[in-house]
């Protein structure tokens, strides 16, 4: 397997493991992102610290129904399709540019600098190829996307 797919795919996991963990968290953050404080109550989640919100999250844990499992990962396809490509995107492109660099400098040592623009042009080329897949997924996170769950329309809403 070459070593850029090697280091996308390791990336994945990771980043998959950590989106499953957090998504409860990372839902509630959008939900929040999403609302304007002007349209809100003195008393929502808008107004709340992030410590109060975080202990309302933890409340919710371990979900007691289906129904309240369902609310707390409410997207987490649409979010973990997201972040496969996400990350796959990044890592490959981080690889391959250094894979690159050091076939152009007969070198297997990349100095920190250099490897810090590598790791900004992966992550410029990252946004630009998977950002319009990011707007989906808020979009569904938030209940303002037509799309309910899952489904191969998933490209529809680009």
């Amino acid at each position: 397997m070459p070593s850029a797919v090697r280091e996308a795919v390791s990336g994945v996991v990771g980043t998959l493991v950590s989106m499953f963990v957090f998504y409860p968290i990372d839902l509630e953050k959008t939900k929040i992102q999403a609302q304007s404080p002007s349209n809100t109550p003195s008393n929502s989640s808008v107004h709340q610290s992030p410590l109060s919100l975080l202990l309302r999250i933890l409340k919710t844990f371990p979900p007691t129904s289906s129904s309240s499992l369902a609310a707390t990962y409410a997207g987490v396809s649409h979010k973990a399709c997201y972040s496969v490509v996400s990350s796959f995107t990044f890592f490959f492109l981080l690889t391959l540019l250094k894979n690159r660099y050091k076939a152009s400098r007969s070198t297997t040592k990349i100095p920190p600098q250099i490897n810090l623009v590598l790791s900004c042009l992966a992550a410029m080329g990252n946004t630009l190829l998977t950002l319009p897949l990011d707007g989906l997924v808020v979009r569904i996170q938030t209940g303002s996307s037509p799309l309910p769950s899952f489904s191969p329309d998933l490209w529809a809403g680009l």
